[in-house]
């Protein structure tokens, strides 16, 4: 038996995507923030606005502040890192249409496809571990549809915990949860930090989906992939060893 824990921001939906277009649908000038599509100014936007978004998580997991207050933050912030003039306004206009396209999003019916192959696979568990404020991202989970494929008793919220990756106490908790032991699971995660290098420490598989960070290094994942379609490839592709 294998068991399969996915992360959800960044891996199972694009926020980086949805972060980016909310930039340019409100930003007096678009250009000015995050350049054009695929352009080294939406790596910067997206750098510099998860480094405010690394300052206030401690913040949002104690309930200080909500994730909106946040993203209104980060972005008068951002905006002011890169020499841009930022009012509460501007954040709040981000904020707003942020959350709705986060209400709206949708998983890739790659991913759909993907999931429902491996949640009807008899060897293998699936299972969530996210970082976040725990409304926020069961509601991410209902939104994008997981419920469907992965049961609520297998997903772990930072915020419901008070425990959040890399921290080894949310690894060993998934592995109580689905009862196997490190070596027979698989953290998939598009962060280095938190998802790879956390499930490592405590013995786990890892595959990196490499949307936002760039190889530096040596290999710290047993797999990588660049993109969706690869990460479905590799997953099927060892759910396909237990099969046979």
């Amino acid at each position: 038996m294998t068991g399969i824990y996915f992360d959800i921001d960044d891996t199972l939906y694009s926020r980086r995507e949805l972060l980016l277009r909310a930039a340019r649908d409100t930003a007096k000038d678009p250009a000015a923030v995050c350049g054009e599509i695929q352009s080294p100014e939406e790596d910067l936007f997206i750098e510099i606005f998860y480094r405010y978004g690394d300052e206030n998580y401690p913040l949002v997991v104690t309930g200080e502040i909500t994730p909106w207050e946040s993203n209104v933050m980060r972005f008068v912030k951002t905006l002011r890192h890169l020499g841009i003039e930022a009012s509460d306004a501007d954040g709040e206009a981000f904020a707003n249409r942020y959350t709705y396209l986060q209400e709206h999003m949708e998983m890739s019916e790659e991913l759909h496809s993907m999931m429902r192959e491996l949640s009807v696979c008899s060897g293998v568990r699936l299972g969530v571990i996210t970082n976040g404020a725990s409304k926020f991202q069961w509601k991410k989970y209902r939104t994008l549809g997981l419920d469907a494929y992965i049961a609520e008793n297998m997903v772990l919220v930072s915020g419901d915990l008070g425990i959040s990756k890399p921290e080894p106490g949310i690894f060993r908790a998934g592995e109580e949860r689905m009862g196997l032991n490190p070596e027979d699971l698989w953290m998939v995660g598009d962060s280095v930090k938190h998802d790879i290098r956390g499930a490592k420490a405590c013995g786990w598989h890892t595959l990196w989906l490499r949307r936002n960070e760039k190889p530096a290094g040596g290999m710290e994942s047993d797999l990588s992939a660049d993109s969706e379609r690869e990460m479905c490839r590799l997953l099927l592709g060892i759910a396909s060893k237990l099969a046979n």
